[in-house]
């Protein structure tokens, strides 16, 4: 897999040595309780579950900053081509500096680039204004609503539902 290098970040593959980092970052509840298929408390097997999870068809990057991971980012789709869906989650200590959006709009732009998705689709808990503002600002439009069990919270959530095609990708892309 390849690396992207956005003007502060280098998103990368997941190596091995990310594994606690990862781990201790995410096991934070106000970090987990915004992703749906997180368990909190989180440990290094939970990890390493979700590392070996099948790939085929993911482009998953651990967001870093001279070099220590900072969060995780990337695209996941059951096929090649037709449609991807857009996760990220950032450190809290790391949040409020622009870092997520900078690192979202590079895997978008990857998505409708080299990997050649024609969709993207994400979503946010309600109440998630920095993800809903990360997702607006790159072009995706609301789709709708939905109830999804989070993991972390142990109970069901509300989710907003967006989506974004290759050319509404490419237009926002030209615009900025």
């Amino acid at each position: 897999m390849t690396s992207i290098a956005t003007e502060r970040l280098l998103l990368r593959p997941i190596e091995p040595r990310d594994l606690l980092p990862i781990a201790s970052q995410i096991n934070n509840l106000r970090v987990s309780q915004n992703l749906t298929r997180v368990v909190h408390p989180y440990y290094p097997d939970d990890f390493n579950r979700w590392n070996d999870r099948d790939k085929r068809h993911s482009h998953v990057f651990g967001i870093t900053m001279k070099d220590e991971v900072i969060g995780v980012v990337g695209l996941e789709s059951d096929a090649v081509g037709a449609e991807a869906e857009l996760g990220y989650w950032l450190a809290e200590t790391h949040w409020k500096q622009g870092l997520m959006g900078e690192a979202a709009r590079a895997v978008r732009d990857f998505g409708f680039g080299r990997a050649g998705y024609d969709r993207l689709v994400s979503g946010y808990r309600h109440g998630n204004e920095a993800s809903r503002r990360i997702l607006i600002g790159l072009g995706f439009r609301h789709t709708g609503h939905k109830l999804t069990r989070s993991f972390a919270l142990k109970r069901p959530v509300a989710i907003a539902t967006v989506e974004l095609t290759r050319r509404e990708g490419l237009r926002e892309r030209a615009r900025k």
